[in-house]
C-alpha cells in the first residue's frame, strides 16, 4: 500500500515497503524531523519511526502544522 498526505506546505509519503518519507516546510517539525536543524526539507527525507517489525502503517494524514500515522496495532 502506498499513500500520500498533503499538509499546508509539506507532504508525507508512505511506500509499499512501509517506510515514511517527507518533503517540504518543517518549521514546526511537521515533517517528522527536528526543526532545529531542518527548517525545510528540499529532498525526500526518510522519517524514523520506532515500531516493531510486525507493525504496519495503515493510514497517514497531514494538516497545516502536523503529520500523523496509525498502525495496524493502534
Amino acid at each position: 500500500m502506498a499513500k500520500i498526505a498533503s499538509g499546508f506546505h509539506h507532504n508525507i509519503f508512505l511506500t509499499v515497503t512501509n517506510e515514511l518519507f517527507a518533503l517540504g516546510l518543517n518549521n514546526h517539525g511537521q515533517c517528522g524531523v527536528s526543526n532545529l536543524s531542518h527548517r525545510s526539507l528540499e529532498n525526500f527525507t526518510k522519517i524514523f519511526v520506532n515500531m516493531d517489525k510486525s507493525d504496519e502503517i495503515i493510514g497517514i494524514s497531514a494538516g497545516k502544522s502536523h503529520s500523523s500515522f496509525i498502525t495496524c496495532n493502534f
